[in-house]
């Protein structure tokens, strides 16, 4: 899913508008597992830094951005914020496949709720604590943490309020590449500081 991640929405007018876990699929190829996009239904002509009006506000309501419920307008950022539930999601499959915001009331409640932190990873929302990890997989504990503080990063960015705050797809690309190779990414540090009191559901 990395190498492959849908980029070409940084060099074209494609908007998306429904990207959804059940749009990218994976094709086995000779050299790397290649993910791709389908389904373009919904997809519609802009250029970057732009916004565009949605009459019909059409949507996948889960991956949906909080621009487009709340004020009925997309961008490419809208995609971003998509990509990032999927990613959120694909974290957790061999979990419970939990979703970043499992309604589209949680999605404006946190648009609206500035107290409330971006969805995260971590051994609490995994429901369990560090010292709970079985001994065969303690000795990957602090590289789990380390990509996990990746992660973090990554959704803290994707799931910024301002789009225009949200990074690109090459930017997302590249960060999620650092992640994968142990690097911590360069994308601004959203995060709230760890001394303030933030929810985070």
């Amino acid at each position: 899913m990395v190498r492959y991640l849908p980029i070409p929405f940084s060099f074209s007018a494609i908007i998306n508008r429904d990207l959804v876990l059940l749009a990218p699929f994976e094709e086995n190829g000779s050299t790397h597992q290649t993910t791709k996009v389908a389904d373009f239904g919904f997809t519609s002509v802009g250029e970057s830094g732009q916004q565009y009006s949605s009459v019909q506000q059409r949507m996948t309501a889960n991956y949906c951005a909080p621009e487009l419920i709340i004020y009925g307008k997309y961008s490419k950022k809208s995609d971003i914020w998509a990509m990032g539930c999927i990613l959120y999601e694909v974290c957790f499959a061999v979990v419970d496949r939990r979703k970043a915001f499992k309604t589209v009331p949680e999605i404006t409640s946190y648009y609206y709720n500035e107290s409330r932190g971006p969805p995260q990873i971590g051994w609490d929302n995994l429901g369990m604590q560090a010292d709970e990890i079985p001994d065969s997989y303690k000795i990957h504990k602090e590289a789990v943490e380390r990509k996990w503080d990746g992660l973090n990063i990554i959704f803290a960015a994707v799931f910024r309020r301002i789009p225009e705050e949200r990074p690109t797809a090459l930017e997302l690309r590249d960060s999620l590449l650092s992640v994968a190779t142990g690097v911590k990414p360069t994308l601004p540090d959203y995060r709230p500081p760890r001394n303030e009191e933030i929810v985070v559901e």
